[in-house]
Parts: structure tokens; sequence; C-alpha cells
């Protein structure tokens, strides 16, 4: 066994051993931290169509926000004008298939999901029918019972989609993922 403290290549092993330590941990930090963003897009996605479900089972389940089932079902709202981090589980009082104030109290059984730090909705959603996709600024999703009437709405950019595309992008590596609504109320995490 040799001894550090002699000058020689002993010295010169113990060095390249802590730089292949080094780049090692190096290495599986920056795998670690794509692999963390990643997986914020992921659950974002995962996130974003458990709500949706969720109106839909509380749209055909007429379930009750605020001791009064609401006229229009319940839908999902997703603006990147108002706020690009998050969107609103509500319930369309009104029957105009649309979020209006007030629709979307937590204590009524609405609710706001805000979405991870440094995840954004892109600021052009997608409304795709068969004129194309055109791009939109906010939408709102309804659910409505007795039969699963799917309602999605772009005014004013575009009325009645047939298909929703909506991006979450992570802000800090430009990762995104496109999340598909179709006028079955069908929700598929696309990439």
């Amino acid at each position: 066994m040799r001894r550090l403290d002699k000058p020689g290549y002993s010295l010169m092993e113990l060095i390249v051993s802590i730089s292949i330590m080094v780049t090692m941990t190096a290495v599986f930090l920056v795998n670690y931290n794509t692999h963390a963003r990643s997986n914020k897009l992921v659950q974002a996605g995962n996130d974003l169509a458990s709500i949706y479900r969720l109106a839909l089972n509380n749209g055909l389940g007429l379930v009750k926000y605020n001791n009064v089932v609401p006229a229009g079902g319940w839908g999902v709202h997703i603006s990147t004008i108002s706020s690009n981090t998050s969107y609103v589980l509500f319930a369309d009082l009104n029957n105009n298939q649309q979020y209006n104030t007030g629709e979307g109290v937590t204590s009524y059984g609405g609710k706001t999901v805000n979405l991870p730090d440094g995840i954004v909705i892109q600021n052009d959603m997608f409304a795709n029918n068969t004129l194309g996709n055109t791009p939109v600024q906010y939408a709102d999703v309804v659910f409505m019972a007795p039969h699963p009437t799917i309602y999605i709405e772009t005014i004013p950019t575009h009325p009645n989609a047939e298909d929703l595309l909506i991006v979450f992008e992570d802000e800090s590596s430009n990762f995104t993922k496109v999340i598909a609504i179709n006028f079955l109320g069908l929700v598929d995490i696309v990439n």
C-alpha cells in the first residue's frame, strides 16, 4: 500500500479518482433536474385530466353547488388572459356554457388549481375544427346532464370548437406537454 504523503503517482491516482467522482456526480445532477422538470409537466397534465374527469362526473352525477344543481352542468375554465398558471373547476349556474365570477368558489364545490412552480399554460391554446387550428386565449369546457353533452366554447375567437389543444410549458427548459380534449369529452395527453 502506498502512502499519500509521498510524491508520486499515488497522489495522481487520488486526483483522477476524485475527478471521476465529480464528473459522475455532475452528470447525475443534470439528469436528475431534467427528469424532475419533465415529471412536473407530466403531473400538471395528469392533474388537468383529473379535473376534467371530475367536472364530467359532477355534471353527469348532478352534483350540487351551494346546495343547487347547476342548470348548465360543471366545467373547467382555462384562460391565459387572467392567469396562465391556474385553471378553475366551476358550476355553470346560469346555463351559458361559460365561466362567470362566483361559479368556482371552493367552499361550494368549485376549485382553483394552481400549476407547479415554473409550469405555465402557453399563451395560445388551439381550437381545432374543420377550418384548422385557431389560436384562442380562453376556453370553457362544460359537461351537462342528463346526456353527456359537452360544450367547448372558445368565444370570442372561435365558438363551438370540435377539439381543444392546451399546451403546458416548463419555463426553464422549454419542454412542453400537450393536452387534447375532444368534443366527446375525452382527454388525452398527446406528448
